[in-house]
């Protein structure tokens, strides 16, 4: 990722030691920020707005690319044109 400031927030299961839910935001200023729900193959965009934040379900797991992200940033916005 380019720049400071950034946050990943990982949720972990302590009995099978995996990953349930990751939080990560994709630009320093956190107007956008991914959630990916391991446990129920899913995943948000939100998207900082005068009013809050306007949240895209996505019925499916993005897959996040460490350690810059390029690919998952790509397609968030594709996501955010289409929304």
């Amino acid at each position: 990722m380019n720049g400071h400031g950034h946050v990943l927030v990982i949720w972990t299961d302590k009995k099978t030691k995996q990953v349930d839910f990751l939080r990560v935001t994709l630009t320093p200023s956190f107007s956008r920020i991914v959630e990916i729900d391991f446990v129920n193959s899913r995943s948000d965009i939100l998207c900082k707005s005068e009013n809050g934040f306007q949240k895209i379900n996505i019925e499916r797991l993005l897959v996040p690319d460490f350690p810059d992200l390029v690919e998952l940033k790509r397609i968030t916005n594709l996501f955010m044109v289409m929304a």
